[in-house]
């Protein structure tokens, strides 16, 4: 429960701070979509996610799961990957990743926890829709 708390804190903070993206003007207008972000699949404390990168292809999804020493359960970063990308928890500890509208790569963190609840590391990767539905 509070790492739900928390992670819609995150969320809500990051949303206001970017209300600016895509304003007339903008220099980075339409930058957030397409990020460097972490193709290199790092994690702290040994938590990573696999497959790494995930690359969505037409209707179909990927499902991508967290590891690590100690890691019981996982939940989604404070921030969404739409338009890009949309998720859905489908295990205790693997979500499945559907590509949306747009095109592009989106940066993603996944926390991964102990069977007590407690956080113990993160998973950095990116999320690519290469065809994007219309």
């Amino acid at each position: 429960m509070l790492r739900f708390f928390v992670t819609f804190a995150l969320g809500a903070s990051l949303l206001a701070g970017c209300a600016a993206i895509g304003q007339p003007g903008n220099p980075v207008a339409g930058a957030a979509l397409q990020t460097n972000g972490h193709a290199d699949c790092t994690g702290t404390h040994g938590v990573r996610v696999h497959p790494c990168p995930v690359v969505l292809k037409k209707t179909k999804f990927v499902a991508v799961s967290a590891t690590g020493p100690g890691v019981y359960e996982s939940s989604w970063g404070p921030k969404s990957c739409q338009p890009i990308c949309k998720f859905s928890k489908v295990k205790i500890n693997e979500f499945k990743i559907y590509p949306d509208r747009k095109c592009g790569t989106a940066s993603v963190v996944i926390y991964g926890y102990s069977a007590s609840d407690r956080l113990i590391g993160k998973a950095f990767f990116n999320v690519t829709n290469d065809e994007c539905r219309h």
